[in-house]
């Protein structure tokens, strides 16, 4: 009696499995019905944020993403939309990247269009679209403040490159910086750049700390870099973990350069 108790119930257990397995694996992959990815042109660096990645869910890294293409022509020539599942081996799956090239034009804030595409998974293909809305980020400092001299609005002018060494009354002071709502700062790197050699010295301080503003001899330029986090994340966010390493976050960190 016990021995045929102990079958039925391993056969229950076995039936209950493969239900719960093959309803796992008939998961269709969803990705968000609308989007807005942010963008900017005063970076030294593209755009790399959360924001341009489509996240989608239910997806599996043996999956494949193809056929990526906006509905807006002149997007289409200024976004890259491609497979983010297998931009570096090994990593976690993700979604549809998105990479801006200011080389190819100019997106207009506000600037709207429709992302489709296509996933290949268990043998089967999906067709997905989403409403992606581009906009200019919005001002990410509240205050920035360098030897007693306030830049915020200056750095965030479209043309910005670099701000004056001459224009600083003082060399030396200190650096306090205070994030708009939404974004919460990191740290703050400064180092003195010669013209061939790259980075003479690089330290990294704290916020209302000590900084020395260097121009001359072998120093080209004073590099700050002000790296910070967005607090909000986009639907269907993941983290990506690249074989042993962890990279929580990578995409909710940016960075800007400021150069003296």
């Amino acid at each position: 009696m016990k021995k045929r108790l102990t079958l039925v119930l391993t056969m229950l257990m076995l039936v209950i499995g493969m239900a719960f397995t093959a309803q796992a694996a008939t998961k269709k992959p969803v990705c968000p019905k609308r989007q807005t990815v942010y963008f900017n042109y005063r970076s030294l660096t593209p755009i790399k944020n959360a924001s341009s990645v489509i996240y989608i869910k239910n997806l599996k890294k043996s999956a494949k993403i193809t056929d990526c293409k906006f509905s807006n022509s002149t997007v289409n020539k200024i976004v890259e939309a491609y497979d983010g599942l297998h931009v570096r081996k090994g990593a976690d799956a993700k979604g549809v990247r998105l990479w801006i090239s200011s080389e190819s034009g100019t997106l207009k804030d506000g600037m709207q269009s429709k992302l489709t595409f296509t996933v290949e998974q268990d043998s089967k293909k999906y067709k997905l679209s989403c409403i992606v809305t581009f906009k200019e980020e919005p001002q990410i400092f509240k205050s920035l403040k360098i030897c007693g001299q306030e830049c915020a609005e200056t750095v965030w002018k479209p043309d910005f490159f670099r701000l004056a060494y001459e224009d600083f009354a003082k060399k030396k002071g200190k650096i306090k910086v205070r994030m708009n709502s939404g974004l919460k700062l990191k740290k703050i790197e400064v180092e003195y750049v010669a013209q061939y050699s790259g980075a003479l010295s690089r330290k990294t301080i704290k916020n209302g700390g000590k900084i020395t503003l260097k121009k001359g001899g072998k120093v080209m330029w004073t590099a700050i870099t002000i790296t910070y986090k967005h607090e909000k994340r986009p639907q269907y966010y993941s983290d990506m973990h690249i074989g042993d390493a962890d990279y929580e976050g990578i995409f909710l960190t940016d960075t800007f350069t400021i150069r003296i």
